[in-house]
């Protein structure tokens, strides 16, 4: 549990709150987790993203700001 903690306080703090909009393969590189598996949080609506253009089939994108609520997500759990 300490390690977690010591993890989740690491990704809160990488994370700017008014930062750029973050690619999908970003997103998972600050998470350390995989491309897959941010794409499943989006799905899941657990991690926020806007897709350009506001169709399918065009890029996702998530802003600093769901990054960061997320990892606040996970530390309630």
């Amino acid at each position: 549990m300490m390690l977690m903690d010591a993890t989740l306080d690491r990704l809160a703090s990488s994370v700017l709150e008014d930062g750029p909009l973050l690619t999908v393969d970003d997103a998972a590189q600050v998470l350390g987790v995989s491309v897959q598996t941010v794409r499943r949080m989006v799905d899941r609506g657990e991690l926020a993203a806007s897709q350009l253009g506001g169709h399918s089939g065009r890029p996702l994108r998530i802003s600093a700001s769901a990054l960061n609520a997320a990892v606040r997500g996970w530390e309630t759990r």
